[in-house]
């Protein structure tokens, strides 16, 4: 049965006033004519400066996503090795090589052109040990190793520094959220393999997460815990942290309005943008996931992110209404595209299916160019307290559906 919570409204309309005190700046969004080549959810996007494509591989490209195989479980019956190149410029496809396994819930982090895949997990849930590399030059697979069973994580971050690709967070074997952060030299030794090195712990265990870089600073925020003590799969993390990688050294900083996992975390320009993802209804936590979870369409931002003092803001609504989706940047024309994801339940096929859609979002000055705000997909508002905003031609009042954890 399908339940439309009180809660899922009031959380709703509180994003979409929030979104009204946002500055006279705007991001404008809209439906790329181009579709995925199929559905996919759980995949990593990947910009690439040399060939300016952006690089989607593996995922969930089950039609119907993840379907319920019990009332509190939901699975992926197809995972995909396949990998496609996007060029934004002409909104067309190239299909990889495929890789040497399929994998999902996994990270993908470029290091000068080639692309290294950590972590995830197969068809059967296990996760994988194997580091797949894909050079964007020579259009070719290598696995570089595998690593320790203490590192082998899924659903966590990922990002590269001054030769060194670190990973964050994210979930062990069991689903226990962890919060261990460590890193690989990317200048590999042919005798020695991989060499791993545990750098300093997050604050909070969390897994459902992304994470970005910006300078050398990284951050990572939201995502589940197993924890009861911390709310466990009921109440997502609204903290953020702040990894200073010169000393080495989390600090947290301000959280998010709204707690949320399983969202698309993207940098740009010097600023973070959290993308929609996955909360709870608390008082109801419990029974039928359909029943009690949640989708959110709000964006926050935090700009300047280096400053203690920078603070997260509301920055309107996404028209793309997914959960376990996709983002990437496209500093070429300062974009941020979101690809595919898992729709809302639907008692029909008792899944979450997957989307084939992208949406683009696009730096919109409404002051300089004169604009109104009067395009069907931008609107512009009051207060100038930052320089973005995103603004969804329509708001949906009521969302009752998200995915599980």
């Amino acid at each position: 049965m399908i339940h439309f919570r009180s809660s899922a409204l009031l959380l709703t309309l509180s994003s979409f006033l929030n979104s009204m005190a946002a500055a006279a700046h705007a991001i404008k969004w809209e439906k790329e004519l181009a579709k995925l080549p199929t559905p996919l959810s759980d995949m990593s996007a990947t910009y690439d400066e040399g060939t300016s494509n952006i690089y989607l591989i593996g995922g969930c490209d089950d039609p119907q996503g993840n379907s319920q195989l019990a009332p509190d479980l939901f699975v992926c019956l197809s995972i995909t090795a396949k990998g496609h190149a996007f060029d934004p410029s002409t909104g067309k496809f190239e299909s990889l090589p495929e890789a040497p396994r399929p994998r999902y819930r996994h990270s993908a982090t470029n290091v000068h052109g080639r692309i290294w895949l950590i972590g995830g997990r197969t068809l059967d849930d296990t996760v994988i040990p194997e580091i797949d590399v894909y050079d964007t030059m020579t259009k070719s697979w290598s696995t570089i190793g595998s690593l320790p069973s203490d590192f082998q994580f899924s659903d966590h971050g990922s990002f590269y520094h001054q030769n060194y690709t670190y990973v964050v967070g994210g979930y062990m074997q069991s689903y226990a959220a962890n919060d261990v952060t460590f890193r690989l030299s990317t200048e590999i030794n042919e005798e020695e393999g991989l060499v791993t090195e545990l750098m300093a712990p997050l604050a909070d265990a969390r897994g459902d997460v992304h994470a970005v870089i910006i300078d050398d600073y990284a951050y990572i925020t939201g995502g589940y815990t197993h924890s009861d003590t911390k709310g466990g799969w009921c109440i997502p993390h609204s903290s953020t942290e702040r990894y200073d990688l010169l000393a080495n050294e989390w600090t947290t900083i301000d959280d998010l309005a709204t707690g949320r996992a399983d969202k698309a975390l993207v940098a740009l320009d010097g600023t973070i943008f959290a993308f929609g993802g996955e909360t709870k209804d608390t008082a109801m936590c419990s029974g039928d996931t359909a029943e009690y979870t949640m989708a959110l369409s709000d964006v926050e931002i935090l700009e300047q992110p280096h400053l203690d003092s920078s603070t997260w803001h509301p920055a309107g609504e996404s028209p793309s209404r997914v959960f376990r989706f996709s983002g990437a940047a496209y500093p070429p024309t300062d974009s941020i595209y979101t690809f595919g994801g898992q729709e809302f339940y639907s008692p029909t096929c008792e899944c979450f299916a997957t989307s084939d859609e992208i949406t683009k979002y696009v730096d919109h000055d409404v002051e300089e160019s004169g604009d109104d705000g009067s395009d069907s997909n931008t609107e512009e508002s009051g207060a100038a307290s930052r320089p973005f905003s995103i603004v969804a031609i329509a708001v949906t009042a009521v969302t009752a559906f998200a995915l599980y954890h």
